[in-house]
């Protein structure tokens, strides 16, 4: 985690949380929203952005700055990130291209599955996402899971969790942080 958990404002910026040692938290709407609310709900629902994800014919740097502009435009409903302060806001458009030129795609294509795996910018605000994975069975149009590490309160210490389509969080454990190729052997393996 290279970068110093200091907020980026407007785009980044402080949330008053009293039952943490430091009394708040940083919050960061783009990349926290992204994995846990807009990716999850349209991967379930096959929609946009994230069946694009899955087409090896779409560049990483073009899907890369198709997600992150999507969930831009998604995040405008959330109250404390508003649309005028954000695009009045001098660097947004930076803003965007960092996010998006931190982030990855990796397809993996199994057996009964296929699989997207995005590594997402340096998580640095507790329960951002290090890594997702998108993955659908393979022949069937209604088969899909989502899974993603997340980081914890503790220092190099992460959560694997899993989304269910009806929209529960499954928290499976705690893990130390992993590589890339660890996070995608654990996906395998909880996928049978």
């Amino acid at each position: 985690m290279s970068r110093q958990a200091q907020p980026i404002e407007p785009f980044e910026f402080w949330v008053e949380r009293p039952n943490l040692p430091s009394g708040r938290k940083l919050f960061r709407p783009l990349h926290y929203c992204l994995a846990h609310r807009f990716l999850p709900a349209a991967h379930f629902k096959k929609q946009g952005v994230a069946e694009a994800a899955f087409e090896s014919s779409l560049s990483e740097s073009a899907l890369m700055d198709q997600l992150w502009r999507w969930a831009a435009d998604q995040c405008m409903d959330i109250e404390v990130w508003s649309r005028f302060e954000v695009l009045a806001a001098s660097g947004f458009k930076d803003y965007l291209s960092v996010m998006a030129t931190t982030s990855s795609r990796h397809l993996l294509s199994l057996p009964q599955h296929d699989v997207c795996l995005l590594v997402m910018p340096p998580a640095i605000a507790v329960a951002e996402a290090v890594y997702v994975a998108l993955c659908r069975r393979k022949h069937s149009a209604h088969e899909s899971t989502y899974f993603a590490l997340e980081r914890s309160h503790q220092p190099d210490t992460t959560f694997f969790t899993e989304w269910k389509s009806n929209g529960v969080h499954e928290n499976l454990g705690p893990c130390a942080q992993i590589s890339k190729d660890e996070f995608a052997r654990a996906v395998i393996a909880r996928l049978g």
